[in-house]
């Protein structure tokens, strides 16, 4: 578990058959030194307003600075 950086913005997901749905390419960035489940962000007071608590299949979404430090300090890493 880590930090990913997109490399690809979206695009039409090419096994979709309905064109709904899009997909992102990506590459590793940086590791975290502890891994940071989706139960740990739930007991997080300070996290529970994010979007990946209310949407549970999100995976990419926007995150704000006070969050991403909260996130990366769980993970035991700089930013």
């Amino acid at each position: 578990m880590g930090i990913l950086k997109i490399i690809k913005e979206y695009f039409p997901d090419k096994n979709d058959k309905t064109g709904k749905f899009v997909s992102i390419m990506v590459r590793s960035h940086k590791n975290f030194k502890l891994p940071v489940s989706l139960d740990d962000i739930k007991k997080h007071n300070l996290l529970k307003h994010l979007s990946l608590l209310k949407q549970s299949r999100l995976s990419v979404m926007t995150i704000d600075l006070k969050s991403w430090k909260i996130i990366c300090k769980m993970g035991r890493i700089s930013m």
